[in-house]
């Protein structure tokens, strides 16, 4: 976390935001987050791009909390549970069992965000990407019926979060 301030105050967290966040597409930036989240603690990245403070939409917070979260799971060292579990279980759980298992978690990290912009995608996405989405919804077991549900539910949550 110190050295989340320090690049702070030498301007390297403000260069890396705005290359991110402005050069690239905020998603194409979250996505890299989650990634580059495998290799550091996801806590501690998830500091560093508090500390840089984007101008990004509520879906785009939404997206980076999420990869962040998840893609800290790619590799055992991303996140601080899994390094305890590595020094908990010496012999039974190791960096290279877990790496069997990265396919698995990488297949997760991008259902996780196509899920996220199918029941976001209101949020961050341009209009055109929505409106493509809104017909793979209908497509779900219980046809338009769910969909609709499905909209309620997320509509009432969100009204819900906003109230907090």
């Amino acid at each position: 976390m110190v050295g989340v301030g320090g690049l702070s105050f030498m301007g390297y967290l403000t260069l890396a935001s705005n290359f991110l966040y402005t050069d690239l597409d905020p998603t194409i930036a979250n996505v890299l987050a989650g990634i580059v989240s495998a290799f550091i603690d996801n806590g501690t990245f998830m500091y560093a791009v508090l500390t840089m403070a984007p101008k990004i939409s509520e879906g785009q917070w939404l997206l980076v909390t999420l990869t962040a979260g998840v893609g800290g799971s790619l590799l055992a060292i991303g996140s601080a549970a899994s390094v305890g579990l590595l020094g908990q279980t010496k012999g039974v759980y190791s960096f290279v069992s877990h790496l069997k298992w990265v396919p698995v978690i990488l297949l997760g990290y991008f259902g996780s965000i196509g899920m996220h912009s199918l029941i976001n995608g209101r949020y961050f996405w341009p209009q055109s990407l929505s409106a493509l989405a809104i017909p793979l919804v209908g497509m779900l077991p219980g046809g338009v019926g769910s969909a609709a549900r499905i909209s309620t539910a997320s509509a009432q949550c969100f009204s819900w979060n906003a109230r907090l």
